[in-house]
């Protein structure tokens, strides 16, 4: 089975990692670091797990919220009444904010902040009554493919198990599983053991009223999303996996590299944003992009060419663990860009002289925030599915694919001077 969090347990056993396969040089002869593959590497260590707090604050106030249409100054007034925290407090755990499993226990000098137990009021919810959702169906409407905005994290830390499938739905929906129902087989793959494993599960998912309590679909009565976490928490053996109900609450932290190398197997590479050293769209950036330059679609020496490119292979980045591991100056203040989270890799983006790199949130909300975040529209002229490797899937028909980022989805073009400070790894799936 795959690595456990247990305090005490064993290191994992320590595989030599695969040579790069060329260097490169940046403006200035500047050597930059080689991109890191298979085996025991930096990013395997990294462990990242926010809480989605909209769900958290629902479970703290029992009560359902319609933040789509609730003001942003009584948005936050909630949020921090819920989680009794300053709203810029909730998104570094400094703080001892509730979305984090646990705080820092190092906080920098002059950042005041409260300790707090792991336990939050999702770590109740295995009394939550498991029942089939009344009007679900894997897809809606059935038969269809996985959309990009269809995962939304819940009462959970799994932000880098939602992003993975994110990010999977958005490249290759076909390596995620579609299946007709009643029961549902998953195949996850044990990279220890270097095995396949399954797990079947039926349509039953732990609910709150009317609507499931852990990650779910954007889409009304889709249950897709809820049941691969659902069978994903069983394979990791939760408590209850015995009988088919994984607490999911105690997911609380992990590795969404690794996590997609469980749905879909394959090799993983990564790269350290800070081995640019560029705040905009210059060489230096593009040796970085030149080190996943198949993976962007086209591949331009000069990113002013392009408007808009979409990532062939799954790929996802995350953030440091706080103040405390970030680059000086750096802080998590906001709901777009959270310390210890992961987002989704979505593609490159050219606006206004520019360039921004395309991210989604699995929360399924962003803050807008002036002169970081692009506006307008994102669209891809060719929005291709591809096979593994970046090749082009014929099966799955390219459709031209437009993102509002007006929309507050989660969808958002980040510049890519913040997203080299802020950004731990960037990695992707092969």
């Amino acid at each position: 089975m795959p690595e456990r969090k247990k305090a005490g347990g064993k290191p994992r056993k320590k595989i030599p990692a695969a040579k790069a396969k060329r260097g490169n040089t940046g403006a200035a002869g500047k050597k930059l670091k080689k991109p890191q593959t298979r085996g025991v590497n930096a990013a395997e260590k990294q462990i990242m797990g926010a809480r989605n707090p909209y769900a958290l604050a629902e479970a703290v106030m029992g009560e359902r919220y319609d933040w789509a249409v609730m003001e942003e100054y009584d948005r936050k007034k909630v949020l921090e009444r819920a989680l009794r925290r300053p709203y810029k407090q909730l998104f570094d755990p400094v703080y001892g904010s509730p979305i984090f499993s646990r705080a820092q226990s190092a906080r920098p000098r002059g950042v005041e902040g409260q300790t707090h137990s792991s336990t939050t009021p999702c770590s109740t919810l295995p009394d939550t009554p498991w029942a089939a959702l009344a009007g679900g169906a894997y897809h809606v409407p059935p038969p269809t493919k996985p959309s990009v905005v269809d995962p939304v994290q819940g009462c959970s830390g799994d932000c880098f198990l939602v992003s993975a499938i994110t990010s999977l739905a958005w490249v290759s929906p076909n390596l995620l599983p579609r299946k007709p129902g009643p029961t549902y087989t998953y195949t996850f793959w044990n990279t220890q053991a270097n095995r396949q494993e399954t797990v079947t599960i039926d349509n039953r998912l732990p609910l709150r009223g009317t609507l499931p309590v852990f990650a779910k679909s954007a889409t009304q009565n889709e249950i897709w999303v809820s049941l691969l976490e659902r069978a994903y928490g069983i394979w990791k053996q939760l408590p209850g996996y015995d009988v088919g109900e994984p607490d999911l609450s105690r997911e609380t932290e992990g590795n969404a590299l690794t996590a997609l190398q469980y749905i879909a197997k394959g090799v993983d590479q990564y790269y350290n944003p800070q081995s640019v050293t560029t705040a905009e769209c210059g060489y230096d950036w593009q040796t970085m992009l030149g080190r996943i330059s198949a993976w962007f679609d086209p591949a331009n020496a000069d990113c002013s060419r392009i408007t808009a490119s979409k990532t062939r292979v799954p790929m996802v980045a995350w953030t440091y663990n706080g103040q405390g591991e970030a680059p000086a100056g750096v802080s998590y203040t906001d709901e777009t860009i959270v310390a210890r989270h992961a987002y989704s890799v979505l593609g490159l983006m050219y606006s206004g002289g520019k360039c921004y790199i395309v991210l989604h949130n699995p929360w399924g909300r962003v803050e807008a925030t002036p002169g970081t975040v692009a506006s307008g529209l994102w669209t891809i002229p060719t929005s291709r599915y591809y096979r593994r490797g970046g090749q082009v899937n014929p099966n799955l028909p390219a459709t031209r694919f437009t993102v509002d980022l007006a929309v507050n989805d989660g969808t958002f073009a980040l510049d890519t001077g913040v997203f080299m400070t802020h950004f731990q790894t960037i990695g992707w799936l092969t």
